[in-house]
């Protein structure tokens, strides 16, 4: 099969979207919380400077809550792209036979 035709399976289409539509939910929501915490220390210091305890401030607090945020949603792709997506793929490869 060349690969003009796979590009036109239903099933390549229906593969594509949901690559896409995974891809772009979470890259919004990564981007989301970034653009937050930018905004709010941007505009609002004072409640960025507010000790939580000790030394720490909730500025700190939820930079490290972004980065923890960020790997978590990378981990949420990576079991979506192993336990789903690659088996599909290959399910699919089998299909359509060994295009080089």
């Amino acid at each position: 099969m060349d690969e003009k035709k796979i590009f036109q399976e239903q099933e390549f289409q229906e593969l594509y979207r949901k690559r896409r539509l995974v891809s772009f939910v979470l890259t919004f929501l990564t981007m989301g919380i970034y653009i937050f915490f930018i905004l709010l220390d941007a505009f609002d210091r004072e409640i960025m400077a507010y000790k939580v305890f000790g030394g720490v401030t909730l500025g700190i607090s939820m930079g490290i809550g972004v980065i923890i945020f960020s790997w978590i949603l990378t981990g949420i792709y990576v079991v979506w792209a192993n336990q789903k997506y690659d088996r599909q793929i290959e399910s699919f490869r089998r299909k359509v036979g060994n295009i080089q």
